[in-house]
């Protein structure tokens, strides 16, 4: 609105809408259900790397992934001798400030895969990767434990911010090790135990490495240790016992994996 030449007022408009609720006409966002059948887009977090969101996106045709992919699924299985190597998958969001047209952030992200994960050989490969995945996100927790006993032992009560800064190194150290595994997958030559092992030994090996830098950075005090708690409910916290601890957790959780690997390799 203008008078006299001089903007005296305005509207903010930012687009049509239209509900959210079981919008299909979207092709390009993975859904999640609720307890009344109803589907909405399933956001992708911009603080989480996109590997460890797999599961949300990569999902079979029957399933709530993005229409897109379901679509190159169907391709893959109507023509046998379709040429589609490989595909990249994007993430790509816009954070506003408040609910308005302020934008607070942008984020993007990608994954390459083999395009034969989206046919029906892939079935299996999908959810033996999520597996996978839900392993090494179990370990990273492992190793946050392992960074809050550490912080106990020389004196810091609460360890939170300890174990939170060594779950992201965690994930920052697998970030590329798993994408540049993900995309070299080829389900129609690999098998699929021996590369799941091969991924799982790359991604033990990086996490108890990082365990054994944390025990050496906590210094000679976390050796020593210290008590924490009340009188009657005292509890000693030391390095060699967390690392213990931490050591045989990994080894645990992947024995009851079906990986079998062997303490002593630990």
């Amino acid at each position: 609105m203008t008078e006299r030449e001089t903007v005296t007022g305005f509207e903010l408009w930012s687009g049509i809408y239209f509900s959210r609720e079981n919008a299909f006409v979207e092709q390009m966002t993975p859904w999640k259900e609720d307890d009344k059948s109803i589907r909405t887009p399933r956001k992708h977090s911009h603080s989480k790397q996109m590997w460890r969101d797999f599961a949300s996106f990569m999902q079979t045709a029957s399933d709530d992934s993005p229409m897109i992919l379901k679509w190159i699924a169907m391709l893959k299985h109507e023509y046998k001798n379709l040429q589609l190597p490989f595909i990249r998958i994007n993430a790509i969001g816009i954070s506003y400030k408040s609910m308005n047209a302020t934008v607070d952030n942008i984020f993007a992200d990608s994954l390459a895969i083999n395009a034969a994960l989206l046919s029906e050989l892939g079935n299996a490969w999908i959810g033996k990767i999520k597996s996978c995945l839900e392993i090494v996100e179990r370990m990273a927790q492992i190793l946050g434990y392992l960074a809050s006993d550490l912080a106990k032992s020389v004196g810091e009560l609460d360890g939170k911010s300890k174990s939170n800064a060594a779950k992201e190194e965690a994930y920052f150290r697998l970030d590329m090790p798993f994408r540049d595994w993900l995309a070299a997958i080829d389900p129609e030559t690999d098998e699929l135990d021996t590369a799941c092992r091969r991924w799982m030994h790359m991604a033990r090996d990086i996490i108890l490495e990082l365990g054994r830098e944390i025990v050496a950075e906590a210094g000679v005090s976390a050796f020593v240790g210290r008590e924490v708690g009340q009188e009657k409910s005292k509890s000693r916290y030391t390095a060699p016992e967390a690392h213990a601890r931490f050591r045989g957790k990994i080894y645990g959780l992947l024995k009851k994996g079906g990986y079998g690997i062997e303490r002593g390799n630990l």
